[in-house]
């Protein structure tokens, strides 16, 4: 057991414990020793009222003096008078008194207990973070390790086909586009009809923004091999980043199914809970971005495209979506998710693009390539067509 974290959830039971038995002890026996004996002699008074109310009855059927009746009656009120005084009629107050202790009893155990088992349950998933973190970094440690072997394979064998097709897959899981295409490049020239070179190709054209012509060879590779699970998940990223959530969730839970284990597993689970997302949030505004003939886009560069509520520089944007690896025609669409500031999103906007020379948008440059601000467009307008460039 880790006690760390499950050191806090336990005090908190145990402190709920010995309040309970406090708690349950002044119930048990919650009067003091003046309240002990008030008890016992107003019990003592109820026994001679009663013995004075028989003798009064008693002296009814019999000849006696009315001195000695009148005796019993100054006895008998005497008698109230004390029982007054010492608050025998407020007992039954005394009772609910006792009930509402015992509410109080009830209702501290279960807020003493809820606050437990939520402690308890946010620490275990603060563990199960924890383990989570570890087996990330376990898992990275692993693949540079396996990237190292497959990188001194290919050192002592340029053409070996296996490490070049796994250096591949690795570069475009980890989005690297530039080494993936290199590897990619090599390993085609020794085989181009592999089928998961097919595969690479799609992630390539998925990763430098043209998802529409990934489809015609993940189709080809899924008609020979319908039980790919690397296509699965491609097939599935690339509608992702289409929205075509239904078809998405398709293809990522078949990649589940048919490799649960795998990284395009992994990554197949989180973009599920990403689509969950996005799919219940409003996108405002969605088109796409062709550039100009004579553009020339400088190298390292990234794609901006910002929302504005007003055609007018400076300050924060409506929403900006940033592209660090693009081709034309680029598809874009802002949501609530691409929304710095929160907000409202007004009936009306302004849009810009641009393509930044080193990738902060805090800086300006003269390789930069912009548009004007566009506009104005309607909340929810969708197939805007932007021309960069010209």
């Amino acid at each position: 057991m880790n006690w760390e974290l499950m050191g806090p959830p336990l005090g908190v039971i145990l402190c709920a414990c010995a309040v309970a038995y406090f708690l349950v002890g002044s119930l048990k026996d919650e009067r003091s020793d003046e309240a002990k004996l008030r008890e016992e002699k107003i019990r003592a008074l109820l026994a001679e009222k009663e013995e004075v109310v028989a003798q009064l009855k008693a002296l009814e059927s019999s000849d006696v003096s009315e001195e000695q009746r009148e005796a019993y009656l100054a006895r008998g009120r005497e008698i109230l008078i004390e029982l007054e005084a010492m608050g025998h009629k407020v007992q039954v107050v005394g009772a609910k008194r006792s009930d509402l202790k015992k509410l109080t009893l009830v209702l501290t155990m279960a807020g003493l207990l809820f606050g437990a088992v939520t402690i308890y349950l946010v620490f275990r998933e603060s563990e199960e973070r924890v383990e989570e973190t570890q087996n990330q970094s376990t898992r990275s440690m692993d693949i540079t390790e396996a990237v190292k072997a497959q990188m001194a394979i290919l050192e002592k064998d340029p053409e070996n086909l296996d490490a070049l097709k796994y250096l591949t897959r690795r570069a475009l899981l980890d989005q690297d586009p530039t080494n993936a295409m290199g590897f990619f490049m090599r390993a085609e020239g020794l085989k181009k009809d592999d089928i998961d070179l097919q595969v690479y190709a799609s992630g390539l054209a998925i990763l430098v923004g043209m998802a529409d012509r990934a489809f015609q060879r993940l189709d080809s590779v899924l008609k020979d091999q319908p039980n790919h699970p690397e296509a699965h998940w491609w097939k599935g990223l690339a509608h992702a980043s289409m929205r075509q959530f239904d078809e998405a969730t398709l293809s990522l839970k078949k990649c589940i199914s048919l490799s649960p284990q795998s990284e395009e597993a992994q990554y197949a689970q989180m973009l599920l809970k990403q689509i969950q997302q996005q799919s219940v949030m409003e996108v405002h505004a969605s088109g796409s971005v062709t550039l100009g003939a004579s553009v020339v886009v400088p190298e390292g560069g990234v794609l901006y495209v910002a929302a504005l509520r007003a055609p007018v520089s400076g300050g924060p944007p409506l929403a900006a979506a940033r592209f660090p690896s693009f081709a034309f025609p680029h598809a874009f669409s802002l949501s609530d998710a691409n929304m710095p500031m929160g907000g409202e999103w007004p009936e009306q906007f302004w849009i810009r693009v641009r393509i930044d020379a080193d990738g902060d948008p805090m800086t300006k440059s003269d390789a930069d390539v912009k548009t004007d601000f566009l506009g104005p467009f309607e909340r929810g307008q969708q197939n805007i067509e932007v021309l960069l460039g010209e």
